[in-house]
């Protein structure tokens, strides 16, 4: 939010607190933010309408990414839909978990795992939350939720050269290798810092 409001952190947390912002800052919150400068400053008139596919803040230290109801294969594959737009409903994260994973907590979205090939690190029926901002591989590789053509998967991904290795935690299930030029047709949707079961706060991967 401070950055998209060009912002210091520091600045907006005084502002959380109760302080109150300049008219050119509190401007530039209203633009960031979606809303009329009215509204933010009084409270009067309409409210902003808030799509229910954004992570919303639901406190000062507290936000809850939005789950969507499409499956994420850890060894079933998965078919993504792009009309299931809306999500099922949101998951509460505090916002220190939030900040360790991306300095963007608005680009996190959760999809549900299906399948076994990444257990025991992530379970079946678990939610993984995804950072939207990292869709680049790490030099050591990392966990990320990958998309080939419509098949949608969540695996340790790293480079071997030109080419990508999909590997999976459970042994029964032996890596793939994408060579070029198919590694063209991967879409690298975001990293997988947590996974949890639905009932939980979250584990961080690493």
């Amino acid at each position: 939010m401070a950055k998209a409001a060009e912002l210091s952190p520091q600045l907006l947390d005084k502002y959380l607190a109760g302080s109150a912002p300049s008219v050119d800052r509190m401007a530039r919150l209203a633009v960031a933010l979606g809303v009329s400068l009215e509204w933010l400053a009084t409270g009067k008139g309409q409210a902003p309408a808030r799509s229910p596919a954004e992570t919303v803040f639901l406190a000062k230290d507290l936000v809850a990414v939005p789950i969507f109801p499409v499956e994420i294969g850890a060894g079933v594959p998965a078919i993504l839909h792009a009309q299931q737009a809306e999500p099922e409903g949101h998951h509460p994260l505090t916002l220190t978990s939030a900040r360790q994973i991306t300095s963007q907590p608005s680009a996190l979205v959760a999809l549900k795992v299906r399948g076994a090939s990444m257990e025991p690190r992530i379970k079946d029926g678990w939610v993984a939350i995804i950072d939207t901002t990292r869709t680049l591989i790490r030099p050591r590789g990392g966990t990320y939720a990958i998309r080939l053509d419509d098949e949608l998967v969540v695996k340790n991904v790293r480079w071997e050269g030109d080419s990508l290795v999909l590997a999976s935690e459970n042994p029964d299930f032996p890596p793939r290798v994408i060579d070029p030029p198919d590694a063209e047709r991967v879409q690298v949707l975001g990293y997988v810092p947590i996974c949890f079961p639905p009932s939980s706060s979250g584990t961080l991967l690493d």
